[in-house]
């Protein structure tokens, strides 16, 4: 989704096709999927924000990232790290200084569970209620530095 936002795309549209869909954001039993927790990183992440270029993702393979500047200043930064079994260590440097910084972490028990996922520490309820729990990282001036685990995605948010 970041990919088409910074190639201009207006919008995307997702079909689940038979069922069991495998690309289905909510479940028969309106249980919130996998996909659904990356449609979620990706609004918390990018709403009415501008994208900014980002060159985290060029110093390791396996790694993107994407960054946006929502109203206000805030500038947020997801970090995928698509190796399947080795952590990443990231250092992330902005062009200014910042005085706090945050992490929303999207994890799952396996790279190919269909449950367990969460996004911020939490599961989004069947009724869509979503109760995430931003964790504080420590950050020094314009860098911030972070581990993301295998088959996993972190949204830093910096003030």
């Amino acid at each position: 989704m970041f990919t088409a936002a910074e190639n201009g795309a207006a919008g995307l549209d997702f079909h689940e096709g038979e069922s069991p869909a495998v690309y289905a954001p909510i479940g028969d039993d309106l249980a919130a999927m996998p996909l659904y927790y990356a449609l979620l990183a990706f609004h918390y992440a990018a709403p009415n924000g501008r994208i900014v270029k980002d060159t985290t993702a060029s110093l390791q393979a396996n790694i993107t990232s994407h960054a946006v500047v929502k109203a206000g200043g805030t500038l947020e930064v997801v970090i995928i790290n698509k190796d399947t079994a080795a952590p990443a260590a990231v250092a992330l440097t902005t062009d200014k200084p910042h005085t706090a910084a945050t992490v929303l972490r999207l994890t799952a028990p396996a790279v190919s569970a269909t449950s367990g996922v969460t996004f911020g520490g939490s599961t989004v309820r069947g009724d869509g209620r979503w109760s995430p729990t931003q964790k504080p990282i420590a950050i020094h001036g314009k860098t911030t530095s972070i581990t993301v685990p295998a088959a996993s995605a972190v949204v830093i948010e910096l003030k």
